[in-house]
């Protein structure tokens, strides 16, 4: 069956027959299911039984270890209620929603410092706003329940600035609506972050699609302009909102590793570093590198509105007589 690749009846045969096998063949034979199993080469329909045949708790947890299997890692840990190491797992590979979601479900705020579950509730809803969005791939079981659920912990404050933004980027969508951020009650993190947004996607939320010059985002340019510009200063090198969408994370408890999430724009975009060169200045330098691109786009973009919007609502003779002292009759 082996030869001839019959792996799920090879399978089958094992969990007939695995106390007639010799030790050493059996776990061979177990070991390279799995690995198949991984390959998506064995059908879901035995991924249990697959695992099954690898033995104790620990005996899966020692190989789905080695070989990086963890989705399979943190589904035993879910099958098995160990929530802080589900918990801790879910960080580890960059799903924080997942991580946040069982942080307030299971009651495991009061085991997690404050600032690094802060940390984790801002990745996961920017997360969530990229992919209602559409601005990465879409994930159905990430929902904005994370606020509703933040309630009553430490946590509200963030989750309800956060709200805050989500409600502000929907009236985007309004031309004749204001594009100011100054009524947006936020953190300098979140103000930062939805400054850079609005420059990096103004074209999916309409921002530039204004009817009147005053609605023009004007102050949202201004404050992406200014961090950007402290970006080369020195001051500001690697402001944590532009970090914070770029999906560049690093844990409070250990700033010197830092993860780019799975749907980070700079992923989507193509943005592929080798292994020697993702380290976090490197990947600092490439959030850098493409908000700089997104704001001289979108400034350009911005300009060219402005003067058509100048030429159709301001009179001729008026910016005549600015220009020549005279008005034309």
């Amino acid at each position: 069956m082996r030869r001839g690749e019959e792996f799920e009846e090879l399978i089958h045969y094992m969990k007939r027959h695995g106390q007639k096998l010799n030790s050493n063949t059996l776990n061979r034979y177990t070991r390279l299911s799995n690995i198949l199993l991984k390959q998506g080469r064995i059908s879901t329909e035995l991924r249990e039984t697959t695992i099954n045949l690898l033995g104790s708790d620990t005996e899966k947890l020692a190989f789905f270890k080695e070989f990086e299997m963890f989705d399979q890692m943190r589904s035993l840990y879910k099958d098995r209620r160990r929530w802080f190491e589900y918990y801790e797992l879910s960080v580890a590979v960059g799903d924080l929603p997942g991580a946040m979601d069982t942080l307030l479900t299971r009651k495991l705020l009061t085991v997690t410092d404050k600032k690094t579950a802060e940390s984790i509730l801002h990745y996961s809803m920017a997360e969530i706003l990229l992919s209602h969005r559409g601005l990465t791939e879409s994930r159905p079981e990430l929902e904005k329940d994370l606020l509703r659920s933040s309630r009553s912990t430490h946590l509200e404050k963030t989750a309800l600035q956060w709200l805050d933004i989500f409600n502000s980027i929907d009236r985007f969508e309004d031309e004749d609506a204001e594009t100011s951020f100054k009524s947006l009650v936020a953190s300098p993190i979140l103000t930062d972050f939805f400054c850079f947004f609005a420059v990096a996607y103004h074209s999916e939320i309409k921002l530039l699609n204004r009817s009147k010059l005053m609605h023009l985002p004007m102050d949202i340019i201004n404050h992406a302009g200014r961090v950007i510009q402290t970006m080369e200063t020195g001051d500001k090198q690697n402001p944590e909102g532009l970090m914070l969408l770029c999906g560049l994370w690093s844990s409070p408890k250990n700033p010197t590793q830092m993860l780019m999430l799975p749907w980070s724009p700079l992923k989507i975009h193509g943005v592929q570093l080798p292994e020697h060169l993702s380290s976090p200045e490197n990947l600092r330098s490439q959030a850098r590198i493409w908000i700089q691109e997104k704001f001289s786009n979108t400034l350009l973009r911005f300009e060219g509105c402005a003067f058509n919007l100048f030429r159709e609502l301001f009179p001729l003779r008026c910016s005549t007589f600015l220009v020549r002292g005279k008005s034309i009759s």
